[in-house]
């Protein structure tokens, strides 16, 4: 069954913008020198255990780089159509991680988010 032009074009424009949204989150950290992905995994609610340990002074580094590499890379792979099929599971994969970090169950970050965010939407999309 063949794509219609408008399933086609809003499949392109959700892989366009999803893959902007990644990419901005890569390039915005690469900038600010002083990004560290510790601020976000000591603070977990959802398996706390896993993302405190992430957080260790001689881990948190090495999970601060993939962070930002991982966003840039997703974004690129997303907004030129190269190696999407790649992507795309690592872009849910983080996403998730993101999800679950700040569930408290069935808030997720503050009250106004109800079991469903962003984050679990864009994985959706993705």
């Amino acid at each position: 069954m063949r794509d219609s032009n408008f399933e086609k074009g809003a499949i392109l424009f959700f892989r366009i913008a999803m893959g902007w949204t990644f990419l901005y989150a890569g390039l915005s950290q690469v900038i600010n020198q002083n990004f560290s992905a510790a601020g976000f995994l000591s603070h977990t609610k959802t398996f706390h255990p896993l993302f405190i340990w992430l957080s260790r002074p001689n881990i948190v580094p090495v999970v601060s780089l993939l962070v930002e590499w991982g966003h840039i890379l997703i974004g690129l792979s997303l907004v030129t159509g190269c190696l999407v099929r790649f992507s795309i599971p690592w872009a849910i994969l983080l996403l998730m991680a993101y999800y679950f970090g700040h569930l408290d169950f069935p808030y997720i970050e503050n009250h106004s988010n109800f079991i469903v965010d962003f984050h679990l939407v864009y994985a959706g999309i993705l």
